[in-house]
């Protein structure tokens, strides 16, 4: 609703403001009736008036008939934040039903593309040729990293229950049982954009095996009561993270890069809420801000940008032990903490560089005034340069860097020179997710069954 009311808003300001310079154009107090009646820009001004309803029926067109739209900048009205379909106010039986058939028909994709023979390559159907290019080029990405279709089916025999993600894309979204997979909604110009940029893709994953962008392993369309939905199946960067304490979003911009009030242990930081360094080491700083490097290098090329590197920091505590101290000192700490493991990945790689983008950045720079070189909405190139820009300031691969660190704790080190003792910090403010079962076994899918290119199961 709010976005349809903006849709309006939007609308009816271009319009009169149109109206009015064109008005402005053609006023002359002293002008006869006569000579208005000749004038082209008050013609123009009279056929602009005459033609309001055109403006209505646009608007009532793109609420209410999104599907007939295809062309790329009225798409905007119907992809918005999150699919209409899979709102916030689905009814628990709906999102029931769409979590069941989801994990049903994506490991019957999964099963059956695992078993087509990859030779195998003629169809008379153009959508059925694409179906089959992108579930091959998934099953190849999944056999790169030695994942089974198994493997997916013991995971999803249960769910975390369906949310929406924190985001800013607030998609519809569910975990695997084991919290290593994610499955969240897509709008179906990513849907195909994805199948577009899949054999990229993959060649990318394989030539590169420290890359940090998000692994996708699979991407299906599910047609449920009608209404079509796109999803993808991802990898959990945390999936194997003891508690995260604290997570980042960099992207490099800095108009509302942060959060203003106290940050809770689950809530996606800004950049301005990093206030220090990632001190990873020269050596080990340095490879990844080259790998980094590669990276945006290649969404820049596919033409992605607003991505952003998420960053998860593990806080430890370290036990002092006083009696290797030497000297007796009563302001000697009992426990040292802050930052001791970081996950990092490079998120939110569908992007693109579209007439939405375009509209936004036009609206934040001519309506709210806001600094061009800090926006999100930017052309690839860039942003890319942007954003390593800030991955240089952010990750200490200097020497004088690492050295520093070091010095700094050199006279910590006789504390700890024979105590080991490192322990996570534990936060009470995590909560645990709710396991909802999918009835979805590996026994539903033999594994010797022809696949059916049924383009409802799979994109």
């Amino acid at each position: 609703m709010l976005r349809d009311g903006a849709l309006s808003i939007m609308s009816y300001t271009l319009y009169w403001t149109v109206a009015f310079s064109l008005y402005a154009a053609s006023y002359n107090s002293d002008a006869t009736p006569a000579a208005l009646r000749t004038n082209p820009m008050f013609k123009l001004y009279c056929y602009v008036l005459a033609g309001r309803g055109i403006v209505t029926y646009f608007v009532w067109f793109v609420i209410n008939a999104p599907q007939l739209v295809t062309t790329q900048w009225l798409h905007f009205a119907q992809d918005g934040r999150i699919d209409m379909n899979i709102s916030a106010q689905l009814n628990a039986s709906l999102q029931s039903d769409l979590l069941e058939y989801t994990v049903r028909g994506m490991l019957r994709a999964i099963h059956e593309s695992d078993a087509v023979p990859r030779p195998r390559m003629s169809v008379e159907s153009t959508e059925s040729r694409s179906s089959l290019r992108l579930t091959s080029t998934f099953a190849q990405l999944r056999a790169h990293f030695d994942l089974k279709a198994d493997d997916f089916a013991t995971s999803f025999e249960e769910a975390t229950k369906p949310s929406i993600s924190e985001g800013a894309s607030g998609a519809f979204m569910f975990f695997s049982k084991d919290m290593r997979f994610i499955v969240k909604s897509m709008v179906e110009g990513e849907a195909r954009f994805l199948a577009k940029i899949a054999p990229l893709y993959r060649d990318h994953m394989v030539a590169y095996p420290h890359t940090k962008l998000t692994r996708f392993f699979g991407c299906f369309k599910i047609t449920l009561h009608g209404n079509k939905f796109y999803f993808v199946v991802m990898e959990n960067l945390f999936a194997n993270a003891p508690e995260i304490h604290h997570r980042y979003d960099i992207k490099g911009s800095w108009t509302c890069p942060n959060l203003a009030g106290p940050h809770e242990p689950n809530v996606v930081l800004k950049d301005d809420d990093l206030h220090h360094r990632l001190r990873l080491g020269a050596e080990e700083g340095r490879a990844l801000l080259e790998q980094l490097q590669h990276d945006s290098v290649f969404l820049r090329d596919q033409g992605i940008m607003d991505y952003s590197l998420l960053i998860g920091v593990v806080d430890v505590q370290y036990k002092v032990d006083k009696s290797d101290a030497g000297v007796q000192n009563p302001h000697l700490c009992d426990s040292i903490s802050g930052p001791g493991l970081y996950y990092v990945g490079v998120i939110d790689i569908l992007q693109t560089w579209n007439w939405r983008k375009r509209m936004e950045r036009w609206a934040k720079v001519w309506l709210r005034r806001k600094d061009p070189r800090g926006l999100s909405a930017m052309e690839p190139y860039p942003y890319q340069v942007r954003f390593t820009a800030k991955l240089r300031d952010l990750i200490a691969t200097d020497e004088y860097a690492a050295a520093s660190s070091s010095a700094d704790t050199k006279h910590l080190q006789p504390l700890f020179a024979h105590n080991r003792s490192l322990e996570m910090v534990r936060s009470s403010s995590r909560p645990l997710p709710q396991i909802v079962k999918t009835r979805s076994t590996p026994h539903q899918h033999p594994r010797a069954a022809p696949p059916t290119d049924d383009p409802a199961v799979w994109l």
